[in-house]
């Protein structure tokens, strides 16, 4: 089965503050609940490790680091491609998260 979500929101900042905002800061904005828990234990740190082949991982209050998925599309102020990967997905399950950053006046829409 192959489903889609959009979602938009603007901010004011210009695309390639919106991105490092997105990927820099991901840990401060990012607010965890049980619908999109990566694993079954209290939520962690969020991260990216930056550039394509990069990792978006979360790291856990025991230290322990999981991978939720590799960035397969770095392109600062334009795009965001990663996967997401809950600990409870079987193998097969997969699912892909794109970012878009656009100028809309002063402000960015994500």
């Amino acid at each position: 089965m192959t489903s889609k979500v959009f979602v938009a929101l603007r901010v004011k900042a210009t695309p390639e503050r919106a991105f490092e905002a997105f990927v820099g800061e991901i840990g401060m904005w990012w607010k965890p609940n049980p619908l999109f828990q990566t694993t079954p234990r209290a939520p962690g740190l969020l991260a990216f490790e930056p550039g394509e082949g990069g990792r978006l991982t979360e790291t856990l209050a025991n230290g322990k680091v999981f991978e939720i998925g590799k960035v397969t599309v770095w392109e600062p102020g334009v795009r965001l491609v990663v996967g997401w990967r809950q600990a409870s997905f079987t193998p097969a399950m997969a699912t892909q998260v794109e970012v878009l950053f656009e100028a809309v006046g002063e402000e960015t829409r994500v």
